[in-house]
């Protein structure tokens, strides 16, 4: 079975911090797996590395065969995720917000304030 995600030694620093000290993930298709500790553990930062919201300082990710961050992109098509919290979007202005989830569906002609640049009706964007 293939991996579909492989993360070693993820370091991840904030000032005087260390949020996430030498995390290693791998999983296989069909494999779930829950991220379980008290607050300020490393979770959030750790998920967040993961969707390569945030880089780490050090290590690794690698999802369906793209390595962060440069084939973030190409990962992204590959990854279904849902939270009931995520504090990236609260920090987002507004065409900020619509490119990120614009370029996550994948669509090709979105301006620099986010929105989606006219096409002749019947035409996909």
């Amino acid at each position: 079975m293939e991996h579909v995600l492989q993360a070693h030694g993820l370091i991840k620093d904030y000032k005087r911090t260390r949020a996430v000290d030498g995390i290693d993930v791998e999983m296989l298709a069909g494999e779930r797996v829950g991220l379980l500790g008290p607050n300020g553990a490393g979770k959030t930062t750790t998920l967040m590395m993961l969707l390569g919201v945030i880089s780490p300082d050090e290590g690794s990710i690698e999802i369906c065969g793209h390595r962060l961050p440069g084939g973030r992109s190409e990962a992204m098509m590959r990854v279904g995720f849902a939270a009931g919290y995520m504090p990236l979007a609260e920090r987002l202005r507004v065409g900020e917000f619509l490119k990120m989830f614009g370029e996550l569906y994948g669509v090709k002609q979105i301006d620099e304030r986010g929105l989606v640049a006219a096409a002749p009706v019947g035409v996909p964007v």
